[in-house]
């Protein structure tokens, strides 16, 4: 899955490349009288976000997310010499539930040749670049 950040030089595109290195599945059980939900369980995944740096796209980007910097500096600034940033997630949610949905603390957000504002807040123009993961928990289905 990928965020495009937009085209660079030689048509080649930048990019937010985006995995789920884990997922637990739904916190049902099936039996002879249909669905139970499972004590303390919750659908689960892990969810990764690396901005790809191609060459002629962007050289250097003012970042934020979840694990970019503090709450007083939240902007940070990478280059593409810098090698690939990254942003993780470990979402979970009950049965019939959206987790992560919609909080702006959670967002990786992106700005292509742009540094961070004063006192290392992000610009306020529109990002070129944002992803936010959200995780829906199915409802448990009996089996037919």
């Amino acid at each position: 899955m990928h965020a495009v950040l937009g085209k660079c030089q030689g048509g080649v595109d930048g990019s937010l490349f985006v995995t789920t290195p884990s997922k637990t599945p739904g916190p049902c059980d099936i039996d002879e009288s249909g669905c139970k939900e499972k004590e303390d369980s919750n659908c689960k995944v892990t969810v990764k976000a690396v901005l790809m740096w191609p060459v002629g796209c962007c050289a250097s980007a003012a970042l934020i997310g979840p694990t970019i910097g503090t709450s007083a500096d939240p902007c940070s600034v990478a280059t593409a010499s810098g090698g690939n940033v990254e942003q993780t997630w470990t979402l979970s949610a009950r049965c019939n539930m959206v987790s992560n949905a919609g909080n702006a603390t959670d967002w990786f957000k992106v700005w292509c040749d742009t540094a961070c504002a004063g006192n290392g807040h992000p610009p306020s123009g529109t990002p070129t670049a944002q992803f936010a993961p959200t995780i829906t928990c199915a409802p448990c289905m009996k089996k037919t």
